[in-house]
């Protein structure tokens, strides 16, 4: 796998998109609470297929032993720690100035006017559809590009990222941060990853605090902690 990095990289992308254009022509069918419920049945699926799929996938087991990516063309050895550190904190950097650019397109200002109302976007001659079906698509292309880093960190793969609680964690994270903005899962994703580093190093009940910090950011900021501190600012 080592070997053949940018190939793994391509075919991870590629399996991403086509799974997210596979569940989108499902998902998109839905709104509000319906679309989420049937996300995460979908993200039910893939878990039952990678746990059952022992042949290929290893099961319960997973697959590990995968090393991480020496990439001696650009002469880059990723296996140190600290040098795999650094490519991943390059390539976020990346992705994040990309979906910059993206929000700040006219096909990012769509989605927001999509977002805002769907009859209005409509009314204007929009095809709403299409612009959510190709977002979905994008959202798939990014999980994939986070999940085989995700996988080379770990040097492993498991059904377990496919389960429920996985999905749940991105939500909180989403939630937390703030929901429609650009900053908001950013700082969602990094304060839940510090708060279970650092809980769990106290207890084992990490998922019982993780419910806990989602019922006070429901009750609490519900817009996320980016708006809090939008509204301190102001």
């Amino acid at each position: 796998i080592a070997n053949n990095a940018p190939v793994n990289f391509a075919a991870a992308l590629f399996a991403g998109g086509a799974v997210a254009a596979i569940f989108g022509l499902l998902a998109l069918r839905t709104r509000g609470i319906y679309f989420l419920m049937i996300t995460l049945a979908l993200s039910q699926v893939l878990w039952g297929l990678a746990f059952k799929w022992k042949s290929a996938t290893g099961g319960d087991d997973g697959m590990p032993g995968i090393p991480r990516p020496n990439l001696s063309m650009l002469g880059l050895d990723l296996t140190p720690v600290n040098s795999y550190y650094y490519f991943t904190l390059v390539l976020f950097v990346l992705v994040c100035i990309l979906m910059y650019i993206l929000i700040r397109s006219p096909f990012g200002h769509s989605l927001r006017g999509i977002r805002e109302s769907e009859s209005r976007m409509l009314a204007l001659g929009y095809n709403v559809w299409a612009h959510q079906y190709v977002a979905f698509i994008l959202a798939g292309l990014f999980a994939a590009l986070a999940g085989i880093l995700y996988v080379y960190y770990n040097n492993m793969v498991s059904p377990k990222d496919l389960h429920l609680i996985t999905s749940a964690k991105v939500l909180l994270m989403v939630i937390l941060g703030g929901t429609g903005t650009f900053l908001g899962p950013i700082l969602g994703a990094t304060l839940i990853v510090l708060l279970e580093n650092i809980v769990s190093g106290f207890t084992e009940r990490w998922l019982l605090i993780l419910g806990i910090i989602y019922v006070l950011v429901i009750m609490l900021a519900p817009k996320g902690v980016v708006k809090i501190i939008d509204f301190g600012q102001s």
